[in-house]
């Protein structure tokens, strides 16, 4: 009779042994797929969005690492003085409220005495700054052609 319950228990033994084999293999497995899934995301990132993310606004690591020529005296070359307006935010027009985009505007000016006009006036100009650029699409304020006429039109 002890034979028998013996023989009855090592089947479940072998079981047990088999299920936990069988479980170690399936976290093994999903392990796997995680890490290829995540190797495929990053190349997609890499190779596909990055690209077009580039494109779409015009950048790209040599633009960033251009610096303007400074004189010795500190002050830009062949320029003038630099009143800027920084964090200038905007939903383009059509993007229904989805699309946001952040703008630094840099006006110069030759006359230092317009220096406290500038500062005084900035809400103005930040105002005509916000409206023009809300009336244009997301296209038209990424596409370099339509830059450069924004540009001339400001």
């Amino acid at each position: 009779m002890a034979k028998e319950e013996k023989q009855e228990q090592a089947p479940e033994a072998t079981s047990e042994v088999e299920e936990k084999v069988s479980g170690g293999k399936k976290t093994m497995m999903i392990l796997i797929i995680g890490v290829v899934m995540l190797l495929i995301a990053v190349v997609l990132v890499v190779f596909v969005i990055f690209p077009k993310y580039q494109d779409m606004t015009g950048t790209s690591p040599a633009d960033s690492s251009e610096q303007l020529e400074e004189s010795a005296d500190g002050t830009n070359a062949g320029m003038g003085l630099i009143f800027t307006i920084s964090n200038i935010t905007i939903n383009p027009k059509g993007s229904m409220g989805r699309r946001f985009a952040v703008f630094e505007v840099a006006l110069e000016y030759q006359n230092p005495e317009l220096t406290p006009k500038m500062t005084t006036l900035k809400p103005i100009i930040m105002d005509r700054f916000i409206s023009y650029l809300r009336s244009k699409t997301v296209l038209q304020l990424t596409q370099e052609q339509e830059m450069e006429k924004n540009r001339k039109d400001m």
